[in-house]
């Protein structure tokens, strides 16, 4: 929200934002009895005053500069920072919500959720009008519909990333992975595709395989 701004107006947007306690640290009649401002003595002024000052040139400087690491980690991805794995999971779990969302909460269910491959791929390739064997096809035939085989392969089946990729003829789970992230960034961009990708699940849940 503050990319493009000047230092004084980031600055300002940070002093009044209501969860920050950078105000109490530049400005002595904001200060709270909650925060300890212990941590203004680093800045080797004599004075509170001094100190005070020398925080918000500080902060000031971390503004103008571009956080690298920060950077890349935003640029991994845009709701988890981690490691691989532990973004993995955060995604595939708001994937989760997001699909649960467009699905009916009173279709009674199975208690058995767990499916076979071939039961799944048989649900894609009727979702999308694609046949079973494109799925399978190392090429772009069958482009979202093979993806969305794959993340509900990996969901439904109970099977590891590195059985579903061996199952679509990938050798890595890296491989895996940037399939299920290509779904689940077309899907936040398209409520048609979730809507689609929710009724797969939703029949696959109440039809025993």
């Amino acid at each position: 929200a503050m990319k493009g701004k000047g230092l004084e107006a980031k600055a300002a947007a940070l002093e009044g934002w209501r969860w920050s306690s950078y105000a109490g640290y530049v400005d002595a009649g904001r200060e709270e009895q909650r925060v300890n401002y212990r941590w203004r003595r680093f800045m080797n002024r004599a004075t509170e005053s001094g100190r005070r000052a020398a925080y918000r040139k500080y902060m000031m400087g971390m503004l103008g500069a571009t956080d690298e690491e920060l950077k890349k980690a935003m640029e991994a991805s845009r709701y988890a920072i981690g490691d691989e794995k532990f973004i993995e999971e955060a995604e595939s779990a708001l994937r989760d919500i997001q699909v649960a969302r467009y699905i009916d909460q009173d279709v009674i269910r199975p208690k058995e959720r767990i499916k076979t491959f071939a039961a799944v791929e048989e649900a894609v390739s009727r979702g999308f009008g694609v046949p079973v064997n494109d799925l399978h096809d190392h090429g772009h035939r069958a482009g979202v519909a093979k993806a969305a085989a794959i993340d509900l392969c990996c969901r439904l089946t109970g099977k590891s990333q590195r059985e579903v990729g061996a199952r679509f003829g990938y050798h890595s789970e890296s491989s895996v992975g940037k399939q299920r992230k290509l779904l689940a960034g077309l899907m936040r961009e398209d409520r048609a595709l979730t809507a689609k990708v929710a009724g797969i699940v939703d029949g696959l849940m109440v039809v025993k395989s």
